[in-house]
């Protein structure tokens, strides 16, 4: 978990299908465990379907990145 900014808590979460590490709200991750469907809803506004958990997270995706810039 990464805190970037007052209480902005984020999980990077890789796309299974394109690989890249995606910025994923604390508490929408914990939604997105208990649905127990493995899509998240990503700062960037992607849906990303999870890749293993083992897999490291690549690349963090540049939307993502650029919706944290002040």
């Amino acid at each position: 978990m990464s805190r970037l900014g007052p209480g902005r808590s984020f999980v990077l979460v890789r796309g299974a299908d394109d690989g890249m590490a995606h910025l994923v709200g604390y508490r929408l991750y914990e939604s997105g465990l208990i649905g127990g469907e493995g899509r998240y809803l990503a700062v960037c506004g992607r849906t990303v379907l999870a890749a293993a958990m083992a897999a490291e997270p690549g690349r963090v995706c540049r939307l993502c990145r650029a919706q944290l810039t002040p």
